[in-house]
């Protein structure tokens, strides 16, 4: 008792500071319900609850025995998909019940992790009339994807949604024209991040989603998508911020020209591309077709040389002053590398061969801090190019090793 009173005499300050370095099960399972003045102390902690990677003991407790009291103060939750499969069915009947605004009535923010494409097309049933959920955020989808499965999404709690994220990490969606007896669109979608597979997806996603003001695109598919297809895509008058990421399929300069003719009122954009075509490196050529609202552009552009060389001189002169241009340049292994200084990515993908043209104090992409790292590669390839990223939180290497000595 003489411990538990001398904590209970520690000033608020003091412990949730203590909770900062706590797992958020750990302070529901120790802290709640002790008494009046420390449930008013960590009240904060259980708006957002994750009771994610802990103790089964601990999981199953506040499952059972706290989260049906805290559930209405609860804002944003954390559902791992493995849990349907290993948790016992009272702790199932919970999380999983068929309505999900019967124990998290006032959830404003959702949080998905590992679950499978199928698990989440039956999960999306339970988000109903939640009447303050606007935000999904999807994590590590694995798995199958059923072919509906992004418009099931778009339609979820009812139309209800206003923001939709899928992390880099999370397996590729695919979207093809149905036939409907009208269009069907989601007009309350503001925000959406998302990887798509298939080359008619953009197409058909810029139907879906009218009134989008930040849309950001990773294509991880390898067919090049049609110029002709680009150019009967719909306008989003309503569009602020677009990023496309997409470095396993060929873009021309007409594609994206097709594309920025859609967004009259563009502010932020951002180009992570692999490409063929000399126009798209060409800054007269780009400055013409960037919509005259543009305040922020990112740039960093993969080129395939399909000849010699290009004059590194030569190209630099063709872009404006108000565009900084850095360029990399590996003629031996046939790539290219063009970006803006700063290039302000969040996340880039870069060929491993171009380590050795990323010379030391080369610091112009200090804000990435998802790095993928592809192609051929030499074993200090990698420490080369990750030397240079500061602020790295994840690193994926996606490459075929060289068991030559480097020449």
């Amino acid at each position: 008792m003489a411990e538990l009173s001398t904590f209970e005499l520690l000033p608020d300050e003091i412990l949730l500071h203590i909770c900062q370095y706590l797992h958020c099960a750990d302070i529901l399972y120790c802290f709640y319900n002790l008494n009046s003045r420390l449930n008013i102390t960590v009240t904060d902690f259980w708006h957002h609850v994750n009771i994610t990677r802990v103790q089964y003991k601990r999981f199953q407790f506040v499952t059972l025995k706290i989260l049906p009291e805290i559930g209405s103060s609860i804002r944003s939750f954390v559902y791992h998909g493995y849990w349907q499969t290993i948790v016992s069915n009272p702790i199932r009947s919970i999380l999983f019940c068929p309505n999900l605004s019967i124990i998290l009535p006032h959830l404003q923010t959702l949080i998905l992790v590992f679950f499978t494409g199928e698990q989440l097309f039956i999960f999306l049933d339970a988000i109903k009339n939640l009447l303050q959920l606007v935000k999904l955020d999807i994590r590590y989808l694995e798995s199958k994807i059923p072919e509906e499965l992004l418009r099931k999404i778009l339609a979820a709690n009812d139309n209800r949604l206003r923001s939709i994220t899928f992390d880099e990490y999370s397996i590729g969606l695919t979207l093809t024209n149905t036939l409907h007896d009208q269009p069907i669109s989601y007009p309350n979608i503001e925000e959406l991040t998302v990887v798509l597979m298939n080359p008619e997806a953009l197409e058909c996603l810029f139907a879906l989603v009218p009134n989008v003001s930040r849309l950001h695109v990773t294509y991880d598919g390898s067919s090049n998508i049609s110029v002709e297809k680009l150019r009967n895509i719909p306008s989003l008058v309503q569009l602020k911020d677009f990023q496309l990421c997409s470095i396993y399929s060929d873009w021309t300069f007409d594609n994206i020209a097709n594309i920025l003719t859609k967004m009259p009122c563009l502010q932020k954009l951002a180009l992570n591309l692999f490409t063929e075509d000399t126009c798209l490196l060409n800054g007269q050529n780009l400055a013409v077709i960037l919509p005259k609202s543009l305040v922020n552009l990112n740039l960093f552009i993969i080129y395939f040389l399909l000849r010699s060389s290009i004059p590194s001189d030569t190209l630099l002169v063709t872009w404006p002053n108000h565009i900084p241009i850095g360029y990399l340049l590996s003629e031996c292994h046939r790539y290219a590398i063009i970006h803006t200084i700063p290039c302000d990515l969040f996340s880039i993908t870069i060929p491993a061969r171009m380590s050795e043209q990323m010379l030391t104090g080369w610091e112009y992409m200090q804000n990435v801090q998802h790095l993928t790292i592809y192609g051929n590669a030499y074993s200090t390839d990698i420490p080369m190019i990750v030397q240079h990223f500061h602020q790295l939180r994840t690193l994926h290497i996606d490459v075929t090793w060289n068991s030559e000595a480097r020449m």
